[in-house]
């Protein structure tokens, strides 16, 4: 192992390539350090044909191995112990002061109880010694596909835990609030404009439409708004209709239809451009109740609904300064300008 570093190769994985951010989203990157260039290639082989969902990457010192960590590409670290200017143990050192919780695995052919106690208390993910044979390369796979899976589980329990301190902040805080317009003020942040058609599609694939059909081509204008927020209204609005419309605009209660099922294929949902504002509208059957009525909390014309869809758009608006009227007179018709 005295060769001489040279120019750092690419792995055989399907994706491996040396430049930076190259790595899909679903591959998993395994760099591979060693002087000796063909038994780096060779280890990254092996490694690359039995774990599925890698790229592997090699390079020929500490060093330029160090500087693929710094770019923050890799998710697991295959070194060698004995190699000029660093060891392996030295080099796991500089690898934890960039990312403490980096699988590193020491692969070496220099193996001793010494080495391997040192590594241990280094904080080593697995120490493995080199030798003759397909076993070991297969060794070598099962540890590092291993420590890809706690990497990976870590990772997704930081998430979790993440996203619970996020919900729980949000419930410390909602529990001083003392009137439900106070919550909605979580809700307007970047105001921009923001093409009706587009978000009228995006917002439609979100949501179980039973049948019914989209019609945005009167959405001609962008409209002011937080992007998501906009979504957030589109969605309940959708939503309500196709849960509190009907199979026919010209139906009753007594015509034998089971009105606000999800037999929505007669349903048409338009989304249009005002000349100040937009609306959203459909050719169901309208509402059972007072169409202000339903745009309060709790307010709802089916036993199991919840009455919050119609409020939450009421606050979405009331947040960017709107107006909201609502007609019903021909299905379902819901309008919103900039207040006067």
């Amino acid at each position: 192992m005295n060769s001489e570093p040279g120019d750092a190769s690419a792995g055989t994985g399907a994706a491996a390539s040396d430049a930076p951010g190259s790595n899909a989203d679903s591959s998993r990157c395994v760099l591979f350090v060693d002087d000796e260039p063909g038994a780096a290639d060779l280890a990254a082989t092996h490694v690359d044909r039995l774990v599925d969902g890698i790229e592997t990457l090699t390079r020929l010192s500490p060093d330029e191995g160090l500087e693929v960590v710094r770019d923050g590409r890799v998710d697991c670290v295959v070194s060698d112990f004995d190699m000029p200017g660093s060891n392996g143990l030295e080099f796991l050192e500089s690898v934890r002061d960039v990312d403490p919780g980096l699988p590193f695995v020491l692969f070496t052919g220099k193996g001793s109880e010494e080495i391997a106690s040192d590594a241990i208390s280094a904080g080593v993910t697995d120490y493995l010694q080199k030798g003759a044979g397909r076993d070991r390369y297969e060794m070598l796979a099962n540890s590092v596909a291993n420590a890809l899976g706690r990497r990976r589980a870590e990772r997704d329990l930081r998430e979790v835990n993440a996203k619970v301190t996020a919900i729980h902040e949000f419930a410390a805080e909602l529990a001083s609030v003392t009137d439900v317009a106070t919550v909605f003020d979580r809700t307007v942040d970047d105001i921009e404009p923001v093409p009706l058609d587009e978000a009228a599609e995006r917002a439609w694939r979100t949501v179980d439409t039973a049948g019914a059909t989209l019609d945005a081509s009167a959405a001609t204008d962008a409209v002011d708004a937080d992007p998501e927020r906009l979504r957030t209204l589109l969605e309940n609005l959708f939503t309500n209709s196709v849960e509190h419309g009907s199979t026919s605009s010209r139906a009753t209660p007594d015509d034998g239809v089971e009105h606000g099922s999800d037999d929505a294929d007669d349903l048409t949902i338009s989304v249009g451009s005002l000349p100040d504002g937009f609306y959203v509208a459909d050719d169901g059957r309208g509402f059972d109740i007072d169409p202000e009525a339903a745009t309060e909390y709790g307010r709802s014309s089916t036993p199991d609904g919840t009455g919050f869809g119609l409020a939450i758009v009421r606050e979405i608006a009331a947040a960017h300064g709107w107006e909201l009227s609502v007609d019903d007179r021909d299905g379902a018709r819901f309008e919103f300008r900039p207040e006067s």
